[in-house]
């Protein structure tokens, strides 16, 4: 039998991103009042791809996630950039057995709808936009855009880079640049020649690239993405679809992911 917490505290959430239903779910579930505010319209699936590994499969699933058949399990190598494998990702027999793999490949927006089917009626609060956080010793006020003000125990940031909460707490301090820039995507097509239950990473001394098996809503496809050095002043001017395709290149094992670039064009 759950064991409620002896007060009940009042908890609100700023974005309906999986990380805030994650968090809302967590809340509700531990006996806590919470509200979970998203400033669009309507709460949406968004994103692309997306891997995760067996301990977030296994805490969605305590969260009350339905979880059957969310993406593909895949047995996770990498290779060095003539193809040939450098380290196999060993897991644990039961790991295996529950979950089918480690490295398992999805499709953001199917998880999304996921999370949004499990939050209890009435959490989900959108088209309410936070502008304004203010805090004391008696506790949290959220100035909403309609005039109206929400008070809570504890508020959660979850509204990304550009967070409320995180403004509220240390201003507009300047994002750190990693320099990098990351092209990726994803096929349902056939004809990519990639292996299925498999995600390979490989890198050249610049370039890492990586293709993985995807299930989405029972389907079977691949996703695929190559990361480089990118100085983060400059504009990117290039071909979406030509310059991960030239990249690849220089990356023998990253052939797969060659392939399944130039299927995305069709693709996505």
């Amino acid at each position: 039998m759950k064991k409620l917490p002896a007060e009940r505290g009042r908890v609100a959430v700023i974005g309906a991103g999986p990380g805030g239903m994650a968090a809302a779910l967590s809340v509700h579930q531990a006996g806590h009042d919470v509200v979970l505010f998203e400033r669009y319209p309507h709460a949406r699936p968004a994103g692309n791809i997306l891997n995760l590994w067996p301990p977030p499969i296994k805490a969605l699933g305590l969260l009350g996630v339905n979880t059957e058949d969310l993406g593909a399990p895949c047995t996770a190598e990498f290779r060095n950039a003539r193809g040939h494998r450098r380290v196999l990702a060993a897991l644990p027999e039961q790991v295996v057995r529950d979950y089918g793999g480690g490295f398992i490949g999805l499709l953001r927006p199917e998880l999304y709808e996921r999370l949004l089917d499990a939050l209890p009626e009435g959490v989900l609060q959108d088209n309410h936009t936070v502008e304004r956080v203010e805090q004391d010793e008696s506790g949290v006020r959220l100035h909403l855009a309609d005039g109206r003000v929400h008070e809570a125990d504890l508020v959660i940031g979850a509204d990304g880079i550009d967070s409320l909460v995180r403004r509220t707490l240390w201003g507009d301090s300047r994002k750190r640049e990693h320099n990098l820039h990351i092209f990726g995507g994803y096929t349902f097509d056939e004809s990519v020649a990639t292996e299925p239950g498999m995600c390979v990473l490989s890198h050249t001394r610049t370039v890492q690239g990586s293709w993985t098996a995807i299930r989405n809503k029972g389907r079977d496809g691949h996703q695929w993405w190559m990361l480089e050095a990118f100085d983060a002043s400059r504009e990117f001017t290039g071909d979406l679809h030509s310059r991960p395709a030239g990249t690849a290149g220089r990356c023998a094992a990253c052939g797969g992911a060659s392939k399944a670039s130039s299927a995305w064009r069709t693709a996505v």
